[in-house]
């Protein structure tokens, strides 16, 4: 796992400048990751359900280019850690500007 606490700012550090097709292998790995961690735990940690569930909805706007279902309030600011990684994609040309609507 890219983080070990499950900490998005770290995370979004580690794949921010990487091209879409590396953001997509790494989050899909660091999802598929957490999902195992909660898989194997008698009690997850909430913190680890939260990390996995922000991930699964920023894999969804990555993948499907829309935004996701309805998020709370605190899975929100969480989500919009990833508006610089979707930005920079959209610098590079590796994705459509209209993306970003997602991320007000």
């Amino acid at each position: 796992m890219i983080s070990e606490r499950f900490d998005l700012d770290e995370f979004v550090e580690a794949i921010k400048n990487a091209p879409l097709h590396e953001v997509l292998t790494l989050t899909l790995r660091e999802h598929y990751d957490s999902q195992n961690l909660i898989a194997k735990a008698a009690n997850p940690d909430p913190v680890l359900s939260e990390y996995s569930r922000v991930l699964d909805d920023f894999l969804f706007v990555i993948q499907v280019g829309g935004t996701p279902a309805p998020l709370s309030e605190r899975e929100r600011v969480c989500f919009l850690k990833f508006r610089p990684v979707v930005a920079g994609l959209v610098e590079k040309g590796e994705f459509v500007p209209l993306v970003l609507k997602c991320f007000e």
